[in-house]
């Protein structure tokens, strides 16, 4: 199973970064001192069962490398653009969405026009039309208000690799985990990182891994306090505001506490304590997805979505 990860490095400010292929894409990592079986009571609450996993048929088996959630009429999934602008996909048929115990085929791809491969640049996100309405599940309400998240719980829920903050991501096992965090704050006040992504770090138990603590971020973890890893790269994060739910931000990348300057980073982002998320912030594309879903407004939607993916791939 193959997807994208991001690695940021601290060069000069943290002005480079850099895509490595990894054995899957994105997924949640526990604290040590929490029972796992938690992390995975949280994600099936009913407020998360639109986040299904994207795949590939490969000998009548379904191989999951990437994850996204069902929003709209329940024909349309959004997810980040590099869970879909990979090179072993041809075509949009050759892939599936997994919602429970249904599988669905892709139609299109639409991806924005901001991505081009470059974390730095933004623009991680895109749409996926399927073939046929997903029955029996309930679509995600985007978050679309222009009020700030920084400081609200974010519930990240996603597939296939796990681990605890000490060791970080050990194992692959297509299990939906979920876990919350604190959005701690908006990339734009950031060098070098794009403005349409928020961040959250990962605090220890001991709350002596506060990478984000220039910014204002809290040292004590949550009770359910986690990280993205591989194994599911596009997945959801939801908020919850005045008793509903939203989905408020699709995993983008990981980057290692040492891309911010903190000494307890090991150059590695394996989603061990202080390691940060990034997610791509869905009110900044809400004007981009409304104008898309249900349908594209014109034909250049569909040449910014299938014929930009391919026209990238041809370059590359």
């Amino acid at each position: 199973m193959n997807s994208w990860y991001y690695r940021l490095r601290r060069a000069s400010a943290m002005a480079m970064a850099t895509c490595a292929l990894c054995a899957s894409a994105w997924s949640i990592v526990w604290r040590h001192d929490r029972d796992a079986n938690l992390y995975i009571d949280l994600a099936a609450q009913p407020q998360f069962a639109s986040v299904g996993q994207f795949g590939i048929h490969n000998n009548g088996n379904f191989n999951g490398f990437g994850s996204g959630t069902l929003i709209a009429d329940g024909r349309w999934v959004l997810t980040a653009a590099h869970v879909v602008d990979v090179d072993f996909l041809s075509a949009p048929g050759d892939l599936f969405f997994r919602l429970g115990d249904s599988v669905y085929q892709a139609e299109a791809f639409y991806i924005h026009s901001r991505w081009n491969g470059d974390i730095t640049n933004g623009g991680d996100i895109a749409l996926v039309r399927l073939t046929q309405q997903v029955s029996g599940v309930t679509p995600a309400l985007l978050y679309q208000a222009t009020n700030s998240l920084v400081a609200q719980t974010g519930y990240s829920v996603g597939f296939g690799g796990n681990g605890n903050g000490q060791d970080g991501y050990t194992d692959f096992d297509d299990t939906r985990r979920a876990m919350e965090n604190i959005i701690d704050v908006y990339g734009s006040v950031i060098d070098s990182l794009p403005d349409d992504v928020f961040l959250s770090d990962f605090d220890s138990p001991s709350s002596d891994t506060n990478t984000l603590s220039d910014f204002g971020s809290g040292a004590e973890p949550l009770y359910l306090e986690g990280m993205g890893a591989p194994g599911d790269s596009g997945g959801a994060v939801f908020v919850q505001i005045d008793g509903v739910w939203y989905l408020a931000g699709v995993h983008s990348f990981l980057a290692d506490a040492n891309a911010f300057g903190a000494s307890w980073g090991n150059e590695e982002p394996d989603a061990r304590y202080g390691d940060v998320l990034g997610s791509v912030r869905v009110d900044y594309y809400a004007d981009w997805i409304n104008a898309t879903v249900p349908e594209p407004t014109s034909m250049a939607a569909l040449a910014v979505g299938v014929l930009g993916l391919l026209a990238r791939r041809r370059r590359a």
